[in-house]
């Protein structure tokens, strides 16, 4: 090997060497930094461990003492509303009276929403005075849609707005229940709401089932309270059926409507009829149709 070509490959070896060097240099600030990292993150999750802590043990505090702590500042007028007990409050007492009316406020939501959604609705709190209140309707089990309503709260409650259908009294409704007893307005416009959706679903079965033997549609009311149709039921003779519902928090035919009635011409059919009629009281329309052809077919 020739001088020159001795001394290219020091040169390599240097560069590679030098190159090496740096490398690990590289490796070691880059393990420094990580090792570094993680111990700043370790300390701020210990922080934010510290923090959620003291929250759930302020939290708990307050859930405990909530009614015990407004008992301090808070007393009862004889005309039903609440008043301050002392003019003055300090800056430390003050928000420790805002934290318990707060958590009050919540612990009474949650009590309210538990207690409602065991009956098919929501309520939820929009502000300190303002409620939103969601029904869940069914039909033999099934879920088919919901209805809201917003809700303010004070000497004189009323509905702000509402998906409510309009043959259904809600102003009465409204002053009948709200003020006095926010559980019975729920539970009341649920009855109507889910008797509506309940009479509406026995209209479309029947069209559904008995398509074929049907004269033209079923005509029916806006609250579905009233419903006509023709079934042919033979090829002489044509059954008119008319169905009433008095009482719109009736929730179906299986509930025993009044004035569910029967019409026709025949003389020939009137045993049938008076039975068809009976069978509308304790059975759904399509069910009611069915016997009344498996008897007559």
């Amino acid at each position: 090997m020739s001088s020159e070509s001795e001394h290219r490959c020091s040169i390599n070896s240097l560069e590679h060497l030098q190159k090496l060097e740096e490398n690990a240099l590289i490796v070691s600030e880059l393990e420094e930094t990580s090792h570094r990292k993680k111990k700043e993150l370790e300390a701020l999750k210990q922080q934010i461990i510290k923090k959620r802590n003291e929250k759930e043990e302020v939290a708990a505090k307050l859930e405990i003492n909530a009614h015990r702590i407004l008992k301090q500042f808070i007393q009862d007028e004889p005309n039903g509303r609440k008043s301050l007990r002392r003019k003055q409050i300090n800056d430390e007492e003050l928000e420790l009276l805002r934290g318990a009316l707060k958590k009050a406020r919540q612990m009474k939501a949650e009590e309210m929403k538990a207690s409602y959604r065991l009956t098919g609705a929501t309520v939820e709190p929009i502000t300190n005075k303002k409620l939103r209140i969601c029904w869940d309707t069914f039909h033999q089990g099934e879920f088919f849609e919901s209805f809201y309503a917003q809700v303010e709260i004070n000497e004189e409650s009323k509905i702000e707005k509402h998906s409510i259908p309009f043959f259904i009294p809600i102003q009465s409704l409204v002053d009948r229940y709200l003020s006095d007893s926010m559980e019975c307005f729920v539970q009341m416009v649920g009855n109507y709401l889910n008797a509506y959706v309940s009479r509406r679903q026995e209209a479309v079965e029947l069209e559904t089932v008995h398509k074929d033997m049907m004269v033209g549609e079923v005509h029916t009311a806006s609250a579905f309270d009233f419903l006509q149709f023709y079934i042919q039921v033979t090829e002489d003779n044509i059954l008119e059926v008319c169905v009433t519902y008095t009482d719109l928090q009736t929730e179906t035919i299986q509930g025993g409507p009044q004035g569910a009635g029967v019409v026709d011409d025949s003389e020939d059919l009137h045993s049938e009829l008076v039975e068809l009629k009976n069978q509308l009281k304790s059975l759904s329309l399509a069910e009611a149709i069915s016997e009344f052809f498996a008897k007559n077919s």
